[in-house]
């Protein structure tokens, strides 16, 4: 039976309770695997360049520098819509914004099983492409979360969103390892083509979702109970204040920390593969290194996401929490990294280098639980912007990192030097964040109208 959508009270007010509706059990039941099914799709998509690398260079070519140049082109689009994406889900709903993003980084993935064979260029294309739609997945997810999670259970369900992501590694990783030597084109096509089947589901949800949270509201009989059933995030009711908000000693900690973190995640990410089949070029289990480090992550991922919750529940701080989360996931990995190269190049056996690699990733996965959620300790209503710019300001060592880690092996195949950068950024940003940083909200005021 169609009920006709009617209000009594003000639209937009009214519209804007739909938009802060926290889910209920049966609404998170769907919700949370279709997110995290989403970042199975999106990382295998952008996973699955770095996993056939080594095959497609030999097949077209390419050297070390334009090895890095090829793989820092996914950053180059990635960079420029974190805030847009951010400021989008924040006024429109971070799952419009991300199932719409996802049919194009779709396509794009999947058009790079006919073009990469035509020129360079037309790999670039598609890659910055591919980067550009992939950029507000993150920033969208978090403005979603923030609205319909409530505070005290974030940890725990980004935790476990985000091992979707690990998840995606390591399916693109399997996949990898299985067609190797039968055919790198058909990883991009089965992506592509999981990418377009997620994006359609989540517009489904999405829709479904929208009519039932109408009909709860209308079965609300006053105001009263109506804000009830809302949540305690408020929409944004002008822009973001960038300008006092970037003068701000937590918000300037967040940005450095990310940095630092996303300069390992994009450095793991694109040449942990590589890396491996340089120094261990006689290893043809290639899932030993490309998947079986990448379960521990997503296990550590949530785990991280379960301790801080209960910290928290226990009466530990957020600052405090978030703090300990980044020094963790911040210093740990990188000094790992280092070691594990130094080892492997004084002729340490490839058990012991995995071994170590996965105890590196095992550390970085807390990572969910610290500048990745920070935003929307800092600023609710604005989680999504300021995710943006977090991401934004991650992303810069996704385009000059990735692509001078590439002329680095290429002028002096040191991959010792290359973690020792990694490893000095990393304790800086770090160690800025544990000093500066705060799960404290930031307090501005926006106008003189507004309390």
């Amino acid at each position: 039976m169609d009920v006709p959508l009617r209000w009594t009270e003000d639209k937009h007010s009214v519209q804007g309770m739909l938009d802060h509706t926290h889910w209920s059990p049966a609404q998170s039941r769907v919700w949370v695997p279709a997110l995290f099914s989403g970042l199975v799709a999106l990382m295998a998509s952008r996973i699955s360049l770095p996993v056939c690398m080594a095959e497609m260079a030999q097949d077209l070519q390419w050297d070390k520098r334009e090895q890095g140049i090829i793989l820092a082109s996914f950053f180059g689009g990635y960079i420029f819509t974190q805030v847009i994406g951010g400021h989008l889900a924040d006024r429109y709903g971070g799952d419009s914004v991300q199932w719409m993003a996802a049919l194009v980084w779709s396509l794009a993935t999947l058009s790079m099983a006919f073009v990469a064979h035509v020129s360079v260029t037309l790999v670039l294309l598609v890659r910055f492409v591919t980067g550009l739609a992939q950029g507000v997945h993150y920033p969208s997810l978090l403005s979603l979360l923030s609205r319909r999670v409530p505070a005290a259970e974030r940890n725990l369900v980004y935790g476990i969103i985000n091992a979707g992501s690990a998840v995606g590694i390591i399916a693109a990783g399997g996949l990898g390892s299985a067609l190797f030597g039968k055919g790198w084109q058909y990883m991009f096509l089965i992506t592509g083509v999981v990418g377009i089947t997620w994006s359609l589901m989540l517009r489904t949800i999405s829709v479904q979702h929208k009519y039932i949270v109408h009909y709860r509201l209308l079965e609300r009989k006053s105001w009263k109970e109506k804000m009830a059933f809302t949540s305690e995030v408020p929409l944004p009711q002008q822009g973001m204040p960038w300008r006092r908000v970037l003068q701000n000693p937590a918000v300037l900690a967040l940005l450095a920390g990310h940095f630092s973190c996303c300069l390992y995640a994009h450095t793991v990410k694109s040449w942990a593969a590589i890396y491996f089949h340089d120094i261990f070029p006689q290893q043809e289990e290639t899932w030993l290194y490309n998947c079986l480090p990448w379960v521990f992550w997503a296990v550590s991922s949530v785990t991280g996401g379960w301790i801080a919750n209960k910290m928290i529940a226990h009466g530990v701080s957020i600052t405090r929490v978030r703090k300990m989360m980044v020094f963790t996931s911040g210093l740990f990995p990188a000094l790992l990294l280092l070691l594990m190269t130094v080892i492997a190049q004084s002729g340490g056996s490839f058990s012991l280098t995995l071994f170590i690699f996965i105890a590196s990733l095992i550390f970085d996965g807390v990572h969910s639980s610290g500048t990745a959620v920070n935003a929307s300790d800092l600023m609710p209503a604005y989680a999504g912007a300021l995710c943006g710019a977090a991401s934004t300001i991650g992303t810069i060592p996704g385009v000059c990192g990735v692509a001078l880690i590439g002329c680095i092996l290429h002028v002096t195949s040191s991959w010792t030097l290359v973690f020792t950068i990694v490893f000095v950024v990393c304790a800086g940003g770090s160690l800025v964040f544990v000093v500066f940083g705060s799960g404290t909200p930031v307090v501005l005021s926006l106008d003189t109208n507004t309390k």
